[in-house]
């Protein structure tokens, strides 16, 4: 109570470790740990919130490029100009303001990276845009085909700079997939933000055809699980099968991308960060989103918002419309109480707050 107060002064602390050790039956170390999650959580930005606009009414069209049987056959197909205008400039600004924002865990974790943001639509008008009002929904539907309504399972604003190694031959991992693994439809719209001359490197290398490729779900394994069971270790090819990342080398394609370009890949298409050739100039900016059907199953991975925060009905397997907001609606349209929600302030992002509480959840402390 104290420290919801804020009134976490020398005495409530030690009064707070005491009472986690004595009443919770934990070490010495374990309790400080816990009051020092305690205190973060209480101080964090989880009741920050910042409202998004999502506008009412269907998205725009696909673009003719959008080929259900080029994506179907070659496991991507890439889409000149899917951005354009004021979509592309204010997706662009989002993106930049998303570089400039501090995360005080995933700066840390994803040093493969410039910058690495996620639930970003969440905060930025100009990407809430691109996920529910451009042609982006409509041409992930028109590659997917059917009349399923699909759902958005995750966003990241990824900035590439030279200096930085990238993420080496893979498919996304459950942290940028969470969804059980006999749930394969769905596209990730990998989205080019600033300029990518395949002769300068910074882009994004695909092998097609490797979604349809038992070599290639055999080369999955290696990088699926990490060797001392810390999480997988899904940018580690090179490391963990060289005869694998040669394979992925020599079926390589990599396209010329100008900003609003974009790639629409398969669920199992095996992709990469292409290495810089130009080792100056300032980070590459780039935004992907993934859409799903409604009835694709969750997997908690240990940090969907959902689960953590017990929204009831949603666990691992449910699926991704009994957890509305947290994985909202795009298309053919995006829903009203799910655009309300985000307009309040809704963030299923893992921030900081998320993070200690689900560690006081663990030990019954919230």
């Amino acid at each position: 109570r104290n420290v919801r107060r804020k009134k976490m002064g020398g005495q409530h602390w030690r009064r707070c470790t005491s009472c986690l050790k004595l009443c919770g039956g934990v070490g010495g170390a374990t309790a400080l740990t816990l009051a020092l999650a305690v205190v973060l959580f209480a101080y964090s930005d989880e009741s920050i919130t910042v409202s998004v606009h999502v506008r009412d009414g269907p998205p725009l069209p696909a673009p003719p490029a959008a080929s259900h049987r080029v994506f179907h056959r070659d496991g991507y197909v890439l889409v000149r100009g899917l951005l354009s205008g004021q979509f592309l400039k204010a997706a662009q600004d989002a993106a930049q303001a998303e570089t400039n924002r501090k995360h005080y865990v995933f700066d840390r974790l994803f040093h493969t990276y410039s910058k690495i943001s996620f639930a970003a639509y969440q905060r930025q008008d100009g990407l809430a845009d691109v996920v529910f009002s451009s042609a982006v929904p409509s041409a992930a539907a028109a590659v997917i085909g059917g009349q399923t309504p699909l759902r958005v399972v995750r966003d990241a604003v990824m900035a590439f700079a030279p200096g930085r190694s990238g993420c080496g031959w893979h498919v996304d991992d459950k942290g940028f997939w969470p969804t059980l693994d006999n749930h394969t439809d769905g596209a990730n719209v990998w989205i080019a933000l600033s300029p990518m001359p395949a002769a300068q490197g910074g882009g994004l290398a695909v092998c097609p055809g490797s979604h349809a490729e038992q070599w290639a779900a055999t080369c999955r394994q290696y990088i699926k699980d990490s060797q001392n069971g810390t999480g997988p270790a899904t940018c580690l090819m090179e490391e963990r099968s060289p005869e694998c990342h040669a394979r992925f080398e020599r079926c390589k394609v990599v396209h010329d991308m100008q900003q609003g370009d974009a790639i629409i890949l398969h669920r199992g298409t095996f992709h990469r960060s292409e290495p810089f050739r130009v080792e100056s100039g300032g980070a590459l900016l780039r935004y992907n989103v993934r859409y799903v059907p409604e009835t694709t199953q969750l997997f908690a991975t240990g940090f969907e918002a959902a689960v953590i925060r017990n929204v009831e009905g949603v666990h691992n397997g449910s699926r991704l419309s009994e957890a509305g907001s947290y994985y909202p609606q795009a298309w053919p349209y995006s829903l009203e109480e799910e655009r309300q929600a985000l307009e309040k302030g809704f963030s299923s992002e893992p921030s900081l707050a998320l993070i200690c509480r689900k560690l006081l959840l663990k030990f019954g402390v919230i």
